[in-house]
């Protein structure tokens, strides 16, 4: 009874329901927006770690703001959400982008130096490039985030 306890009190967690809602629509806009872009539907942009706006930024910044408004602005526990935004930040820009970088160099040097026999099978062993945000990007997920928390809580009520 007490798992069954827990498992409600983590599903009706206002703070992690309106968290989990500013990601999904990040995601969403992010179809939407490749969508108008490429002038195609694409729904893998669902699932994406990479493009306008920034899930995880988006996510975070709506996770320390439903803190901020709970528990108060001056509380620690909104202090440590918003220094975790701010590295969040800081890995999509610059940690993640530069791997990209890298595996674009690696993805580069395996067409150069590599002999291909079944380009099919070979095609997998490349590594995934877009890793990272730019900047407006991330700027996009905090523009969401600081609006699906905002409104959430406007809605339901924190």
């Amino acid at each position: 009874m007490l798992f069954f306890q827990s498992i409600f009190s983590l599903l009706s967690n206002k703070v992690i329901i309106g968290t989990l809602l500013s990601s999904v629509v990040a995601q969403l806009l992010k179809i939407v927006i490749m969508g108008m872009k490429n002038r195609k539907l694409d729904f893998s942009y669902a699932f994406s770690m990479s493009g306008m706006p920034s899930g995880h930024t988006s996510g975070i910044v709506a996770l320390s703001t439903l803190i901020g408004l709970k528990a108060g602005f001056d509380s620690v526990l909104f202090a440590f959400a918003f220094c975790m935004a701010v590295v969040i930040m800081y890995d999509a820009v610059g940690v993640r982008q530069q791997a990209g970088k890298h595996a674009e160099m690696l993805n580069y040097l395996l067409d150069k130096y590599t002999v291909y026999a079944n380009e099919k099978e070979d095609k997998k062993k490349y590594l995934k490039v877009r890793l990272g945000h730019t900047v407006n990007e991330v700027i996009g997920g905090v523009v969401n985030g600081l609006v699906c928390a905002l409104v959430f809580s406007w809605v339901v009520g924190i």
